[in-house]
């Protein structure tokens, strides 16, 4: 390890690589930027999963809250301790750099960790209302697999261009059908609570309504919407590949509801089940 020191124009000693006064300098300026980055990680990985461990998603609420309350909290102080140090001494070309990284973190994190998806359907009524604006996890199907009844988005196979967003039901190698509205997999009853049946009436020669026994070919997936009666999905259209799928829908971050032109303030920030 070698350790040097050199002046730079203005007569500053400036540390190279091996002396750790220089490091723990760099991560007393960027700490703040660090513990944001990880409270809006802990937010993407683990809110989704609070309410299965603590029972309901109202207590779940409250960590959601904190966390980004922390992360504003953190990110707030992480500009101004960037502009004191870089503004005031006339150094604005380091102050664009550095704002710069974090506008391209906060880039890598919207293409490959979290992505925001508005609702402008009604075919996952009421789970998820027109006017919703949800946040989805790209990242968290790389260290776990899809579950059934997960709430995913997801490239529509017959137009990849356009994304869907529905309720995983059949997994790969599940055998599936549908009689009289109710679907049954791997000979049980498939109940997720938040399925809805508006239509008292019944399409006997529909797929909507009867479906003789499938399996789910291995690599895909079998979706449908929680409004089932006015729903695209796979009994339409077929199934889904793996490579298809974006990610998890998790939280809802606003709501809007154009028919009265009001912002849902009681759907916002709320988990997505």
């Amino acid at each position: 390890m070698v350790n040097e020191t050199h002046t730079d124009k203005e007569g500053t000693p400036v540390s190279r690589e091996g002396n750790p006064r220089g490091m723990r300098h760099l991560l007393e300026r960027h700490l703040d930027l660090i513990i944001a980055v990880f409270y809006t990680l802990c937010l993407i990985f683990w809110a989704d999963q609070l309410p299965l461990k603590m029972g309901t998603a109202t207590v779940s609420l409250p960590m959601v809250v904190i966390l980004t309350a922390l992360i504003a909290h953190h990110a707030f102080y992480y500009v101004v301790r960037l502009l004191k140090t870089t503004i005031e001494k006339g150094r604005f070309q380091r102050f664009v750099d550095e704002i710069s990284q974090v506008l391209a973190m906060a880039l890598v994190i919207i293409i490959f960790i979290v992505q925001a998806f508005k609702i402008p359907s009604g075919s996952m009524l009421e789970t998820l209302q027109i006017g919703d604006h949800l946040l989805v996890n790209k990242f968290i199907y790389t260290f776990v697999e899809v579950e059934r009844g997960d709430v995913v988005v997801f490239k529509f196979p017959p137009e990849p261009h356009i994304d869907y967003i529905k309720r995983v039901v059949g997994l790969p190698g599940d055998r599936i059908r549908i009689e009289a509205k109710r679907v049954y997999v791997n000979d049980e009853p498939f109940v997720t609570g938040f399925e809805q049946f508006k239509d008292s009436q019944l399409q006997t020669g529909s797929p909507r309504d009867n479906m003789k026994e499938f399996q789910v070919p291995q690599g895909n997936y079998f979706m449908l919407g929680d409004n089932r009666d006015n729903s695209f999905d796979s009994r339409f259209w077929g199934f889904v590949p793996e490579e298809n799928i974006v990610g998890k829908a998790f939280i809802l971050y606003f709501s809007w509801d154009s028919e009265n032109s009001a912002v849902r303030f009681n759907r916002i920030g709320r988990l997505i089940r």
